[in-house]
């Protein structure tokens, strides 16, 4: 990523991730927003489910991530996009990749 703000945050949320079922309940939270199992949720549906799940986001922060996956007129943001990435930061526990 070129904004180190931005990879300071994945980094953040990453660390987060990796502890207990976190990760995996974000991504079928996201997965239970989409309904057309399109790999993008509505961007109302990533700001809460970010929000819920990683504890940590301050608002400005996660309000900055959504800016990273979608333009303000996308009504999609694309979830998968942003779990890969958190993954690729090489944060989460065991270094293993689920999908």
């Amino acid at each position: 990523m070129r904004n180190p703000a931005l990879t300071a945050t994945i980094k953040s949320v990453g660390e987060q991730l990796g502890v207990g079922s976190t990760k995996q309940d974000l991504s079928q939270t996201f997965r239970a927003c989409d309904s057309s199992n399109s790999g993008a949720c509505p961007r109302d549906d990533f700001i809460n489910t970010v929000f819920d799940t990683v504890r940590g986001v301050k608002p400005a922060e996660l309000m900055k991530l959504l800016q990273a996956f979608s333009s303000q007129y996308d009504e999609l943001v694309n979830y998968e996009d942003f779990l890969s990435l958190v993954e690729r930061q090489g944060v989460i526990a065991g270094g293993g990749h689920e999908r």
